[in-house]
């Protein structure tokens, strides 16, 4: 099925002549300052109208509520609050009558209908009518916004026969009455009449798609966790933390924590809680000398542990965070033989770290903590990833030389850290930040070329973060806001 949309002519007009312009502005060699006045002004010129800078398709009047439900799911990212379909109930009361049979009242009942609103071009929306019921109502209704509120004015022609008590003709009227949208529903009562005639009409309306359920779920949902290097590029976590990712990035990678990576998913255990990711980044050159070893026989009650990790970075910061403790227990969650039980403090963040000996020996992967008790965590025992290793990878990429058991705790952590990293996840197929890779003269993204010189004045490896996105385009364009707090005020074009 093709979707009936109107695409306004001016939109690739416009897309032409604002690379053109910017292309030329690229060999004029003004500085930092001039350019980006210069192009602001541009983008100011150019996307006035909040059509470009909002979306390049509406939908037509003649769609189906199906074409409706298509076009609202492809574009649900974009829509204002009141777009959407609605479940609609309708009561009309009449009223007629003459000298002879005097002033009756009849109807009443409750009609049902279904309904979608879709912005228009110029900024105003439309309401499109689907009963099964002719009741005067027009299959169409303008919906005008009244300023930046959420008041509107529903406005349509209102047309019916009627014949009764010996008295026949055409009832017509204009309709316009105000509503207020609350919580993707409202309500309208109007009324018309002649001599002869009179209709009440009271509608309600209740928005059924897209609930808010359904837009917070096209919300791209991001977590982090920590994972540890194995060699040839592999890194262990836990599979919870990579249930469910879109995008992978890692963090920390030889000290390197400016510089994100991407992974993927190489293999999971998903009964025991591991998974074993991969870099795979055309920057990536590959982990130092890896100085522990995994250790796989039974660690003992009461041995002295440490776990190093990214807790809570939202609020802790990115740097890497140590505790300490003992193996509490030979088991875990009610005598869970594949865990220990350990006594160092572990917080959301922490999952997929490393449990090492106090010789710097691998012997477990964090994995959870005991909700209502303090300082009770659960570590995976380290036979368990190579169990894991062994059944999916065909060579051998556990380490195997311990260089830091003769090392203080604090040197220890010092070597360590660099093959400890931060694992970002995002649920969404696209990142929401983009690192440039080059110098000024080829401004060029991890994702693909840029048509636009702002972002040439960014350091090498340094990241924008997009706040909006719009995917209905050859290009994938993007708002962002850069490292000095710079927000565009126009879209950038991401091949």
């Amino acid at each position: 099925m093709v979707l009936d949309i109107i695409t306004p002519s001016y939109w690739k007009w416009t897309q032409l002549c604002y690379t053109f312009t910017l292309r030329i502005l690229l060999k004029l060699n003004l500085d930092n300052m001039n350019m980006r006045a210069i192009i602001i002004l541009l983008t100011f010129c150019t996307l006035a109208n909040p059509v470009i800078a909002q979306r390049s398709s509406f939908l037509n009047r003649n769609c189906s509520l199906q074409q409706a439900r298509e076009y609202i799911l492809n574009n649900i990212s974009y829509l204002d609050d009141i777009e959407g379909i609605y479940d609609c109930s309708i009561i009309p009361t009449y009223s007629g009558g003459n000298l002879l049979f005097g002033l009756r009242e009849w109807g009443g009942h409750e009609y049902d209908a279904t309904a979608y609103i879709s912005k228009q071009s110029d900024g105003n929306y439309y309401c499109k009518m689907f009963c099964d019921y002719k009741l005067g109502l027009p299959t169409i209704f303008e919906v005008i916004p009244l300023g930046n509120t959420n008041a509107y004015r529903l406005s349509g022609p209102y047309s019916e026969k009627y014949s009764h008590f010996g008295n026949s003709g055409i009832l017509s009227f204009q309709i316009s009455t105000r509503f207020v949208l609350e919580k993707g529903s409202f309500h309208v009562e109007f009324s018309g009449n002649d001599e002869f005639h009179m209709v009440s009409m009271a509608i309600s309306m209740i928005k059924t798609y897209p609930t808010i359920k359904e837009l917070e779920a096209t919300v791209p949902k991001e977590w982090t966790g920590t994972g540890f290097a194995l060699k040839n590029g592999y890194i262990v976590t836990n599979f919870h933390v990579v249930d469910g990712a879109k995008i992978i990035k890692v963090q920390g990678i030889n000290g390197e924590y400016e510089t994100s990576y991407n992974a993927i998913i190489v293999s999971t255990d998903k009964y025991n809680d591991l998974a074993i990711i991969k870099i795979a980044d055309s920057r990536f050159k590959g982990f130092y000398a890896i100085p522990y070893c995994v250790k796989t026989t039974q660690a003992e009650v009461g041995e002295d542990i440490f776990v190093l990790g990214y807790p809570l970075t939202a609020t802790m910061g990115n740097e890497i965070k140590l505790t300490t403790g003992v193996i509490s227990s030979g088991t875990g969650f009610q005598g869970d033989a594949s865990l220990y039980q350990i006594s160092a403090p572990i917080q959301p963040g922490n999952s997929g770290g490393p449990l090492f000996d106090k010789n710097g020996n691998l012997i477990g992967i964090v994995s959870a903590k005991h909700r209502d008790a303090e300082n009770v965590g659960y570590a995976i025992k380290s036979s368990y990833l190579s169990n894991l290793i062994k059944s999916s990878i065909s060579t051998s990429i556990s380490p195997t030389d311990n260089k830091i058991s003769s090392l203080s705790l604090t040197n220890k952590v010092k070597t360590l850290r660099n093959f400890i990293f931060k694992i970002s996840c995002t649920s969404s197929e696209y990142s929401n930040e983009i690192t440039l890779r080059n110098t000024m003269e080829t401004p060029l993204f991890q994702e693909g070329s840029v048509q636009s010189p702002i972002v040439a004045y960014l350091p090498p490896f340094s990241t924008i973060t997009i706040i909006e996105r719009d995917n209905n385009t050859i290009f994938m364009k993007v708002r962002y806001k850069d490292y000095e707090g710079y927000i565009s005020k126009k879209w950038l074009n991401v091949k």
